[in-house]
């Protein structure tokens, strides 16, 4: 999370920092790898995305966090079609991060793409159609805090 929060803030140099130390704490794991991709979109490196996606891509094709960091990956470099499919592919795996999706500033680019609206708002409607069944399950579980 740090490093993505320096990237955020342009920081590449501290973003690559807690990049690397993530990959030497857990280097078979997504995370550091998936943050070097980032830190390769936003210097425009196509082939550096294209050489770290190769090296998770199972995680990405089977998990959706993974998948909707490629995502943004792609939409930094400002490949529409690659984003949208990659999106698709988290949603498919289950991601409903919308909020986050409509507020990135790498996704800002897509807003106004019917596709993307299509996916985020799909997105939306998961979670809005089950929102009564997790509050009647918070419910039971904490009636205290409905107090």
């Amino acid at each position: 999370m740090l490093s993505i929060a320096y990237l955020l803030r342009g920081d590449r140099a501290a973003a690559l920092i807690e990049a690397n130390k993530t990959l030497e704490l857990a280097p078979k794991l997504f995370q550091g790898k998936s943050m070097q991709m980032l830190i390769a979109a936003d210097k425009d490196d196509k082939a550096g995305v294209a050489r770290w996606l190769e090296s998770f891509r199972a995680d990405a094709e089977t998990n959706h966090y993974a998948a909707i960091r490629v995502a943004l990956a792609y939409a930094r470099l400002g490949d529409r079609d690659n984003a949208m499919k990659w999106l698709k592919i988290a949603q498919s795996l289950g991601n409903h991060g919308w909020y986050f999706l409509v507020r990135h500033p790498w996704m800002q680019p897509l807003q106004t793409d019917p596709e993307f609206q299509a996916v985020v708002s799909g997105m939306k409607a998961d979670l809005d159609d089950v929102r009564d069944d997790v509050v009647g399950v918070f419910e039971l579980l904490c009636p205290s805090a409905m107090r």
